[in-house]
């Protein structure tokens, strides 16, 4: 599985990890285009479907995600293979990736050509069962 271990962002005046931003722009870019170490099949299925499979024995709600079927949730996101690249670095974290072109969450676009819609928030927060 291919995840990140970032911490969300609070505010642009604190440094982060630029793997919060950058992490799977990164695997497709240099370790399936650029090292050919997988195939952009395998990188999507560990960034997606293994991570969602993994977590829906704790939370059934990620039986829904990872996954494009009739029932599934509807987070997509529409890149280039050809040039999508990672640009955070540690001293500028917040450098947006290149080459993702539309993004779906929900079934609503939040990123159209290349550009953040404005306006639009469809996070959820997916909790996990209480424990008794």
């Amino acid at each position: 599985m291919i995840a990140s271990d970032a911490m969300p962002i609070i505010s642009r005046d604190r440094k982060v990890t630029p793997r919060g931003i950058g992490t799977f722009s990164k695997v497709l870019a240099k370790y399936v285009r650029e090292e050919q170490l997988m195939t952009l099949s395998e990188a999507i299925a560990k960034m997606s479907y293994l991570p969602a499979k993994r977590l829906e024995g704790i939370a059934p709600i990620f039986a829904k995600k990872g996954r494009i079927e009739v029932g599934a949730h509807a987070d997509l996101t529409i890149f280039n293979a050809a040039t999508i690249q990672n640009h955070g670095t540690y001293e500028n974290p917040y450098q947006e990736s290149t080459g993702v072109e539309y993004i779906f969450i929900g079934g609503k676009q939040v990123i159209a050509n290349g550009e953040v819609l404005e306006g639009i928030f469809v996070g959820e927060h997916l909790s996990l069962p209480s424990v008794k």
